[in-house]
């Protein structure tokens, strides 16, 4: 029995046309196999003085499907189908030659020789070369029969004998015409799986593609983050709004404390939410070891719930399926932790999204280390700014103060000239004490505790122009207010971020003969966002980022009054709260100044 198996069993075969011929051959030769004993048996049943050329065409047909079975078992699959072709037409040759030319049924088996052809060896030339043989028999066998030359017929032809003969020959052509059928439905479910194939493995590539040009956008962003919060909420929301995960968990690691703690984090609507009160240590952390032990690795739980089956419907864990955890890195430093999960939708995560949190894991992790450094720096020069312009008071407060009692008592004892250089004293010391005001201001944005709460803005402009108008009545302008919905903001700094943009706006529409400010909102990028518009003298677009810089103004004093420091300061509070502060113009056209907030 296991002789039998390895017979009939195929080697393994590389070349595509030999494995389809072998396959084909061990069908066919099976089929003949089981047919041709069966014809044995029914023609020597039905005519036994012909039982000897019966016995004799049957161990012909068994050694020669021993052959070939032999043929393909060595992998010579092409050379058994030429074989079994010409055996075939061999023995329907020599059966019609001995049985009655082209009347006897032996004739038939042209038709499955050429049907053989045709399936086995796979090549047009072949089937077409094998036909022209078996018209070229057949006429042979006409040729015969008209000269004489055919002998008699050993074989009864009766109708009896034509149809026996005949179950044998529709076997053997619908055996074929079932495997031509089967060859044929495989190959196009064959054809239709490599085309969806191909189509899923494009569209998973364009995917790809467009995920990771996402992640290059997002990461240059959150690389350019100069404030640690604006930075971290850059981070958490490029990873669920622009990477489309359901919701992001972001944590700091302390390596002096050992610790991981929570910043941002999602709740079960999808909005972000302040996790700074979550703090365990990394030595019971085991997804953070296994983050650790390649920069490149992540912790996949397919099934969190059934991994934590402690948790209870109110932890916010509850329900997760699908969870992944991978560290961000700054070189060979780990610097935070990131999480993700697909609670809200349960949409499977994807291969091409998590080559997408890989990748940008690698900016987030470079962007919050520079952001920490420039923290760092920041506060570094913060202090130094407040420390020496809270130093320069005093010693400017007596300046600008014995100068102006010199101008004042003196007046009569000293010469005009030298009461023009008292005069410069006074007024440069006094611009110096705005130029220390500012600066201090500016520090003290940096170093102010922020008090969050939630406020309508719209009082508040409505107060700044009402100190302005009462400031100048002489000026009349067209105040615009808009719609100015609610923000949660630090209420002192927002009210000061308003003033500062809103006096920006008074200041240089003081020479524009109708002036005009707006200030309303609008969405931009699918966030509300506040704007300060006027129909000002405007700038070059050049200059919109300088413009935040402290002490960099675009006109002179004598022009227009300023100490370069308020722009630099709403810029200031906006990067304190993670949002964005930016501008357009155009000289002559005014500028519009938006800023939005997370």
């Amino acid at each position: 029995m296991d002789s039998l198996k390895k017979l009939f069993s195929l080697p393994d075969i590389k070349d595509d046309t030999q494995r389809y011929t072998a396959r084909m051959l061990r069908v066919v030769l099976g089929s003949i196999a089981v047919l041709g004993t069966l014809y044995t048996i029914i023609n020597i049943t039905s005519d036994p003085a012909n039982s000897l050329r019966y016995g004799l065409q049957f161990v012909y047909i068994f050694l020669s499907l021993t052959a070939m079975f032999w043929l393909v078992r060595s992998g010579r699959a092409q050379a058994a189908s030429i074989i079994l072709v010409f055996s075939t037409w061999a023995i329907f040759t020599a059966a019609a030659y001995t049985g009655g030319g082209v009347f006897s049924s032996a004739y038939m088996g042209y038709l499955v020789v050429i049907a053989m052809a045709g399936l086995v060896t796979a090549h047009p030339a072949w089937t077409v070369s094998i036909s022209l043989l078996c018209i070229s028999s057949g006429y042979a066998l006409l040729f015969l029969e008209k000269t004489g030359m055919l002998p008699a017929s050993r074989v009864v032809n009766d109708s009896q004998s034509f149809w026996l003969d005949s179950i044998i020959y529709f076997g053997l052509v619908a055996s074929l015409q079932i495997l031509a059928s089967l060859i044929v439905t495989n190959a196009l479910k064959r054809a239709r799986d490599e085309s969806k194939q191909k189509q899923e493995t494009d569209e998973r590539e364009q995917r790809r593609s467009k995920l990771l040009r996402r992640v290059i956008e997002l990461g240059k962003e959150v690389t350019q983050a100069a404030d640690l919060n604006w930075c971290l909420k850059t981070i958490h929301q490029s990873i669920q709004k622009g990477l489309e995960f359901d919701r992001v968990g972001l944590f700091l690691y302390d390596e002096a404390l050992n610790i991981i703690q929570g910043v941002y984090g999602t709740n079960r609507q999808g909005g972000i939410e302040d996790i700074s009160s979550y703090v365990r240590s990394t030595e019971k952390y085991d997804d953070w070891h296994i983050a650790l032990q390649d920069p490149d690795g992540m912790s996949w739980i397919e099934n969190y719930s059934e991994y934590h089956k402690d948790l209870s419907p109110e932890n916010n864990m509850y329900g997760v399926k699908e969870h992944v955890t991978l560290a961000a890195w700054s070189g060979k430093k780990p610097v935070a932790l990131i999480a993700v999960d697909n609670v809200i939708t349960g949409q499977p995560l994807s291969e091409e999204k998590l080559e997408a949190l890989r990748l940008f894991a690698g900016y987030a992790g470079l962007a919050i280390a520079n952001a920490r450094r420039l923290e760092d720096v920041n506060h570094e020069l913060e202090s130094f700014s407040y420390s020496v312009s809270h130093d320069l008071r005093s010693p400017l407060r007596a300046v600008v103060g014995f100068s102006q009692i010199l101008m004042t008592e003196s007046a009569d004892h000293i010469s005009q000239s030298e009461m023009q250089y008292l005069q410069k004293i006074n007024e440069n010391g006094k611009k110096m004490g705005v130029l220390i005001d500012g600066l201090l201001n500016f520090s003290r944005v940096g170093r102010q505790t922020m008090r969050m709460s939630t406020f309508e803005l719209k009082p508040i402009v409505e107060n700044i122009i009402k100190t302005l108008d009462d400031r100048q009545n002489s000026r009349k302008i067209n105040w615009k207010i808009g719609d100015l919905p609610a923000c949660t903001a630090d209420y002192s700094m927002m009210q000061q971020a308003l003033t500062n943009l809103i006096e920006n706006a008074y200041t240089y529409t003081g020479t524009v003969p109708d002036p005009e400010i707006e200030i309303g909102s609008t969405t931009y990028n699918g966030e509300t966002t506040h704007f300060v518009r006027d129909n000002g003298i405007g700038f070059e677009m050049q200059y919109a980022e300088k413009i935040f810089r402290v002490f960099h103004r675009l006109h002179h004093d004598d022009e227009f009054d300023g100490t370069g420091v308020g722009l630099a300061i709403v810029q200031r509070i906006m990067e304190r709260h993670g949002g964005k502060v930016w501008s357009t113009s155009e000289p002559g056209k005014g500028a519009t100044f938006y800023f939005s907030l997370p």
